[in-house]
């Protein structure tokens, strides 16, 4: 909907088109509002023949951000073996990213991303062959922080490995030595190869 809308707050709790007097004045609660929103709520009475008062002075609230879900840990492009894009989504005014080399708690992650509206971050300068751990969180307008996001992992893609000088060696004439080299940056110990 196009923005600002009005609404109104009927016995239920519920925001409708249809104006409705209550006879609470203690307050009432309010349901199915959007997170990551602002509501500007204003009140007036009326006595027993009908004739209303002007509105009270307008409040405003923000709903909570939705705790964000990560939708995916993943190399960018099939070339780059230090780099891992993080995208995560739910209902927010900014996001906050995490990382570690395993499941960490708390207290011992680090910080990859301030808060930005951007919902991914792009990670470089990672080693090949290896998995990083990430969490999120999200805050709203009025900058309360949701929860965690679940930990989620991926593997950085493992460096192309290059031929070693020499590449052949040790040749006879019924078998030789293939030699390679662990890649450039070099990946790491118990990589595994094929060679064709």
């Amino acid at each position: 909907p196009l923005w600002p809308v009005t609404y109104y707050l009927n016995a239920a709790g519920a925001l409708t088109s249809t104006p409705e007097w209550l006879t609470s004045w203690s307050g009432k609660n309010v349901g199915n509002l959007a997170p990551n929103t602002t509501y500007y709520f204003k009140a007036m009475a009326r006595n027993g023949d009908g004739v209303a008062t002007s509105f009270g002075q307008q409040t405003a609230k923000a709903t909570r951000a939705e705790t964000p879900s990560i939708v995916s840990v993943k190399p960018p492009d099939n070339a780059s073996s230090t780099k891992l894009l993080v995208n995560y989504s739910g209902a927010a005014y900014q996001y906050k990213v995490w990382f570690a080399t395993y499941s960490a708690a708390e207290g011992q992650r680090q910080l990859l991303a301030d808060w930005s509206a951007s919902t991914w971050t792009l990670h470089s300068s990672l080693d090949p062959n290896k998995k990083y751990f990430y969490w999120v969180k999200s805050r709203n307008i009025e900058n309360v922080e949701s929860k965690f996001s679940g930990e989620k992992s991926g593997w950085t893609l493992a460096s192309r490995p290059a031929a070693a000088t020499p590449w052949y060696s040790s040749v006879s004439s019924v078998s030789m030595r293939v030699n390679w080299t662990a890649g450039t940056p070099a990946n790491r110990a118990g990589t595994t190869y094929k060679i064709v």
